[in-house]
């Protein structure tokens, strides 16, 4: 989190509802970093499968490989 250029912009951690990121020390750590938790409703990892495609989608067209630097967020989103 030291590296995070933006601390200003929210930072969201999301996962399947797993044991060990329900557990009261973890959760603790997140809101004591100011981290908005998200969590699939049910459980399944399955719910996760659009977000998984978008993060490898991401990945493949805007990898360092690329030399694609964005100045901003909207700048990022017009791409």
């Amino acid at each position: 989190m030291k590296n995070r250029k933006n601390k200003a912009l929210p930072l969201i951690h999301h996962s399947d509802r797993g044991v060990q990121y329900c557990c009261h020390a973890y959760v603790k750590l997140l809101q004591k970093q100011n981290i908005q938790i998200s969590m699939t409703q049910t459980g399944d990892p399955l719910e996760n499968a659009v977000a998984e495609r978008i993060h490898r989608t991401i990945k493949e067209e805007f990898t360092t490989d690329r030399q694609i630097n964005f100045c901003n967020i909207d700048e990022a989103k017009k791409r």
